[in-house]
């Protein structure tokens, strides 16, 4: 999910990410890149950037553990590496 997961409706989120589970093979990864809100402070008309809590959390729902997730462009993007829970 590169640079989408602030533009999905909020009360969408969760079921995009059940789905992104459900599609992914057993060893998969998730990549999400996002906006980080002090991205938001540079770029006023793009949605608001999601923290890195509120992202980990959402993919925690949708059955994903984070991996890895590392800042870039100036800290103004972070890009997070998921891999699937199976129990969900």
């Amino acid at each position: 999910l590169v640079a989408v997961l602030n533009y999905v409706l909020e009360v969408e989120r969760e079921e995009v990410l059940r789905e992104c589970h459900k599609r992914l093979l057993k060893f998969g990864r998730l990549i999400v890149t996002c906006l980080t809100p002090f991205g938001s402070v540079f770029l006023p008309k793009k949605p608001k950037g999601l923290t890195k809590q509120s992202i980990v959390s959402l993919c925690s729902i949708g059955g994903f553990r984070l991996v890895y997730d590392r800042p870039f462009m100036f800290g103004l993007n972070r890009v997070y590496v998921f891999g699937k829970e199976e129990s969900k």
